[in-house]
């Protein structure tokens, strides 16, 4: 199995791109969010931009 290494702002630009998918695809407003918001969440998490404890 061949590893990608991804860099934060790759990572960025495709959470925009699974956010226009997730739209396309008629998922709700709330959902789009949940699931956006989320993953955006822990890329900031990796970026060091976001402490769960604070």
């Amino acid at each position: 199995m061949t590893q990608r290494c991804w860099t934060e702002q790759e990572l960025r630009e495709e959470l925009i791109r699974y956010q226009a998918e997730l739209e396309e695809a008629g998922k709700g407003d709330k959902t789009v969010h949940t699931y956006v918001d989320r993953a955006s969440r822990f890329i900031r998490w990796l970026a060091g931009e976001y402490d769960p404890r604070g």
